[in-house]
């Protein structure tokens, strides 16, 4: 977000809350004077249907942003992060839990913990109802992709 203040960047937010975003956008300008927000969306916690997506497409085109940063939560962000970079010419990222955390509505883990690469398990117990079948299954899976890789190399 600072570097691109020297270049004119444009920015738009997709993903999470309206109060997220609105959060996320008055501590992103009041970190980074000058930064270019040209728009924010925050789409409905469902699969969209094929009008919706053309929608959310044309306002993200109309705003001419250049860079999409994508907060909707794995893995729903990673398929919409491909979805817009075939589709739009922006450069899509995916950023997971960082505009709750930029935007002060869920608390980082402390950085002793993410030093040590616990900020799953700190992330887990403050959110485990909505984490534990991504930590169980997802990191079972890839575990598993990663040994059956591991071996044909």
């Amino acid at each position: 977000m600072d570097i691109g203040r020297n270049s004119n960047v444009k920015h738009f937010l997709l993903g999470s809350t309206n109060d997220t975003l609105r959060k996320l956008n008055e501590e992103l300008t009041s970190r980074y004077p000058g930064i270019e927000i040209v728009g924010q969306l925050s789409p409905p916690f469902r699969d969209q249907s094929p009008s919706e997506l053309a929608a959310q497409d044309k306002f993200i085109s109309d705003s001419e942003a250049q860079i999409v940063w994508v907060g909707l939560g794995t893995p729903k962000q990673d398929f919409e992060v491909l979805r817009l970079a075939n589709r739009l010419p922006v450069v899509a990222v995916a950023v997971g839990a960082a505009f709750d955390f930029v935007a002060g509505t869920k608390k980082e883990a402390p950085v002793w913990i993410r030093k040590i690469g616990f900020e799953w398990l700190f992330r887990l117990l403050s959110e485990p109802r909505r984490l534990w079948r991504r930590y169980l299954f997802g990191n079972f899976e890839f575990l598993r992709a990663t040994l059956r890789n591991g071996r044909s190399s």
